[in-house]
């Protein structure tokens, strides 16, 4: 229980200072705020298939974000229903923020459920594409009229566009001290995939 007391807020352990926080009015300008607020902190930590523990911060999810969406813009995949099916996951989570941010409608579906249920939401919901685990994308394919895009698919894009030519910019106000990396990409590297 808090209970507000002038510019602080009064809680069962003591009294912490009220933040001004700016309007958030989208999922982009929240992940963007996290970016320039502080790109360097660990915003998700993980196991991989290996068991080795990965940490990803804001900047790394920043990017990754900005990645996938690009992709997504460069095939042409935007104003479309776009189901996201799998396990909670890094890649789910970068994918999900992609699919809303590029001006497209993401529906999350239950994993657990019958291909024949999978099927029958997605026609109701017009979905025209799928990102799902490569298990799942071998259930969808023949399936008129879906594409599928697994998130093994999703991490080597990743990888390729974060790893290929980079060029540093400094922020115009360039009071934060904070780069802005630029990916180059080839048009060759990305066809691969």
């Amino acid at each position: 229980r808090m209970v507000k007391m002038g510019d602080k807020v009064r809680k069962k352990n003591g009294q912490y200072p009220l933040y001004d926080l700016p309007r958030i009015r989208t999922l982009r300008e929240l992940v963007e705020l996290k970016y320039r607020s502080c790109p360097r902190k660990t915003a998700f930590s993980y196991s991989d298939r290996l068991g080795n523990k990965v940490s990803k911060t804001f900047g790394d999810v920043y990017h990754n974000i900005n990645t996938l969406e690009s992709w997504m813009d460069t095939q042409g995949i935007q104003n479309r229903h776009i189901a996201l099916i799998g396990e909670n996951s890094y890649l789910w989570l970068i994918t999900f923020f992609a699919i809303v941010n590029g001006g497209n409608v993401v529906i999350p579906v239950d994993k657990g459920l019958q291909k024949g249920e999978i099927v029958s939401l997605m026609k109701k919901a017009d979905v025209t594409m799928v990102f799902c685990s490569k298990f799942c994308k071998e259930g969808f394919l023949g399936e008129e009229g879906i594409e599928c895009v697994s998130f093994e698919e999703v991490e080597k894009l990743c990888h390729i566009m974060g790893k290929v030519e980079d060029k540093w910019i400094i922020e115009e106000d360039g009071n934060d001290g904070i780069h802005k990396k630029e990916n180059r990409i080839k048009n060759d590297d990305v066809d691969k995939i």
